[in-house]
């Protein structure tokens, strides 16, 4: 998935903590921030900041997410569909 991304994208960045990277989709610093393979406790109510900051979460395969989610994008709602359509290829 980075590999397709990584022609489309100013920069990206890879480390840390899931609370942080998804903070910053909500705070407008970031576009995206994808994960693949976050635990609830690491990753649930900051998904929910994310959507109540007008930004959009899904599973990778654009499916609405749960709680149970492992991999997921999350965007700031404006670039999600075309995220999907880029690591669907």
């Amino acid at each position: 998935i980075l590999s397709k991304l990584a022609n489309t994208t100013w920069r990206y960045r890879v480390w840390g903590a899931a609370v942080y990277h998804n903070l910053q989709v909500a705070e407008g610093e970031a576009a995206i921030n994808i994960d693949f393979d976050s635990n609830a406790w690491d990753h649930s109510a900051v998904l929910l900041i994310v959507e109540e900051a007008g930004g959009k979460v899904t599973y990778l395969n654009g499916k609405k997410w749960d709680v149970n989610i492992k991999s997921y994008l999350a965007s700031n709602g404006k670039v999600h569909d075309k995220i999907l359509k880029l690591i669907k290829k």
